[in-house]
């Protein structure tokens, strides 16, 4: 992570948040990036990541469903929906001194993507 980069005090931020939930970030567990999600912040993203957050949960057909939707690709798309989410809470959360991680672990989800 280059997270670093973002500004002064960006990566004390992001030490702190990582030694908690945010380790998600280092691990790339598909579980572990969708526990860190509300449903609220789900509902806010494309239908196909609704369908992701669905087989997090356990739904046994949202797996058939995102595939049909996507092709292969959709195995990966909790990068793309866990990158568009942090991107929706760094525009939450602009001013406050921590935005700049939120902004960080987006790029780092969409870099992945890529």
């Amino acid at each position: 992570m280059h997270c670093w980069l973002i500004g002064e005090g960006t990566y004390a931020s992001y030490m702190a948040w990582n030694s908690g939930l945010g380790n998600v970030w280092h691990t790339r567990g598909n579980a572990d990036v969708w526990s860190q999600m509300t449903e609220i912040e789900v509902k806010q993203l494309p239908n196909y990541c609704m369908v992701k957050y669905r087989e997090q949960q356990g739904d046994a057909g949202a797996r058939g469903e995102g595939m049909a939707l996507m092709g292969p690709q959709y195995s990966n798309v909790h990068h793309y929906c866990g990158g568009l989410n942090y991107l929706n809470r760094y525009y939450r959360n602009m001013g406050r001194r921590d935005a700049g991680s939120y902004l960080a672990f987006a790029i780092s989800e969409f870099n992945y993507m890529v």
